[in-house]
């Protein structure tokens, strides 16, 4: 079967020479002759087994491994409602800071990677080229040197300064993206290509770990508010970049992440900026979160 999947998944023409792969695909360019054969109905099945088993397995751990979270005992619905929305004008009011708008940039980049990677990705250089039962070696591959780089990379910063190892990632995973660019692989080099997903892999995954314990550094006191902004701001990338990839071709969307890498330094170095000169002012600063959180104490009361 796989070998049915690479003769008729790539895009190619009938007499086996490849139209358009790499950043040049677009849109408008259709895979021809696509024909997806059924899998066996038993190996669907047992698939399905193992993701049930491992889900229940994970809600069982869940459930009997990690402690209950805090619950506030609230007499009325109204109470409920008045803390709801409390809460959301509190998250709603750490985007208006100075930091966190200072640290949206590297997020909205790292979703924009993230987005390129399943489609531009697994579309112009991993199927068009090689065949679609690469992508989920692929994405395999990616995956696992991404938890890789997420345990070591920190360990690392803690011996070098973090801002050495988030500027170094940004740079990084803008190389990579200039590779993108200027490289269309052909069918004999999918070993290049692995090697290169690894990589992005490396980048990819330490810089999420690092600028979600940044962003834990920034925002001790108000760290709900703090991950639902990065929480929402990564969904509003991811959402953006896909509607991107129905208009747009493949180096127009390279383009927009060199920006957003250029815009992402800039912004990262001047919030390190800040922070260094905020740590003069520690009592300054502990007086303005204290502030911040009555909102959130007086739907307590």
């Amino acid at each position: 079967m796989q070998g049915h999947y690479n003769e008729t998944t790539t895009n190619a023409s009938e007499s086996g020479n490849i139209k358009v792969c790499g950043a040049d695909l677009c849109p408008e360019h259709s895979v021809t002759e696509i024909q997806f054969s059924l899998p066996d109905p038993l190996t669907v099945k047992i698939l399905m087994s193992v993701f049930v088993t491992f889900s229940i397995i994970g809600l069982l751990l869940c459930i009997f491994l990690l402690p209950p979270l805090p619950t506030t005992v609230t007499s009325t619905n109204n109470s409920v409602i008045r803390k709801m929305l409390s809460a959301t004008c509190f998250c709603l009011r750490v985007n208006t800071e100075v930091e966190m708008i200072l640290f949206i940039p590297s997020i909205v980049l790292l979703s924009s990677v993230e987005t390129f990677r399943w489609i531009g990705v697994s579309k112009a250089y991993i199927s068009c080229p090689f065949g679609v039962q690469f992508v989920g070696f692929s994405m395999a591959l990616h995956g696992l040197l991404s938890g890789v780089s997420s345990i070591f990379l920190p360990r690392l910063a803690n011996f070098i300064s973090r801002k050495y190892v988030v500027t170094s990632l940004i740079i990084g995973i803008t190389i990579t993206h200039v590779v993108f660019l200027i490289w269309t692989p052909v069918n004999d080099e999918l070993p290049q290509m692995m090697g290169f997903i690894s990589i992005q892999g490396v980048l990819e995954g330490g810089l999420s770990t690092m600028l979600c314990a940044f962003l834990s550094f920034m925002y001790p006191k108000k760290t709900d508010a703090a991950f639902a902004s990065l929480a929402t701001w990564k969904s509003l990338g991811n959402t953006a970049f896909i509607i991107l990839a129905y208009y747009l071709c493949e180096s127009a969307r390279l383009y927009i992440i060199y920006a957003l890498c250029i815009l992402s330094m800039t912004t990262y170095v001047a919030l390190e900026l800040r922070l260094r000169l905020r740590k003069n002012k520690p009592e300054i600063n502990d007086e303005q979160e204290d502030e911040s959180n009555k909102e959130l104490k007086m739907s307590d009361d």
